[in-house]
């Protein structure tokens, strides 16, 4: 989702768990990639702003507007273990609030005329979001593989867009049919990020000790100031 602190998680995963393959056009990923020498993870993406709930349905086999289901995400997912993260859902709006991205036409919402007062209108007006096209390398859009340019949906509200992005994450946990699953909140990753990462290892089943793991200390995204 945005702001739920993807760029955190990603980095945590790339700099205490070994990898298999070098991240295309991502420097700063590759400068802090840890080697294997026994074992390493290969890491499956899909573009992390699309909708939680298509992904669940291309991971049941469905047929997905954002998705293909013949995909190594989708059809060796009896080998995957899945981490998804979300935010406490007033920090989550607060964010969104600062930084909307493509929320920006619901959050930064006009006065209509004759309106006496939007400044929390922004909470409950209904709001449609579509984030900007992705192409690949050859001008084909990806949005059948990986979610990239996908219309996210017809909300209610901000706060049910917050509400069907982690129903979909519970729906993936319960019923995804995933090897193994975690969802974490954002708050507990940065309050103890050693104690998330002994149970990324304990889903993964590899054998990691805690007093080698590396702590993220800059910001995690490179337009970005905070922790």
């Amino acid at each position: 989702n945005f702001d739920s602190g993807t760029n955190l998680l990603e980095r945590l995963l790339f700099v205490n768990f070994p990898t298999c393959c070098r991240p295309l056009n991502r420097k700063d990923l590759a400068d802090i990639q840890m080697p294997g020498d026994r074992w390493c993870l290969n890491f499956g993406y899909g573009y992390k702003h699309s909708p939680s709930k298509q992904f669940l349905q291309a991971a049941l086999g469905k047929a997905s507007t954002c998705f293909n289901p013949a995909r190594m995400e989708f059809a060796n997912k009896d080998r995957i273990a899945l981490v998804m993260i979300v935010r406490d859902p007033l920090a989550q709006l607060q964010s969104w609030k600062k930084a909307p991205y493509n929320l920006e036409p619901c959050v930064k919402r006009k006065c209509r005329a004759g309106e006496g007062s939007c400044r929390a209108a922004w909470l409950s007006e209904p709001c449609k979001v579509k984030p900007p096209e992705l192409t690949s390398a050859a001008g084909l859009s990806t949005g059948a593989d990986l979610g990239d340019g996908c219309y996210l949906g017809d909300f209610s509200s901000l706060p049910d867009i917050w509400n069907a992005y982690s129903a979909g994450y519970l729906g993936l946990a319960k019923r995804g049919g995933y090897r193994r699953s975690l969802l974490i909140r954002f708050e507990d990753l940065v309050h103890d990020e050693k104690s998330f990462l002994k149970k990324v290892a304990d889903v993964l089943q590899v054998d990691v000790s805690s007093s080698n793991f590396s702590m993220v200390t800059k910001a995690a995204k490179g337009h970005g100031t905070a922790r």
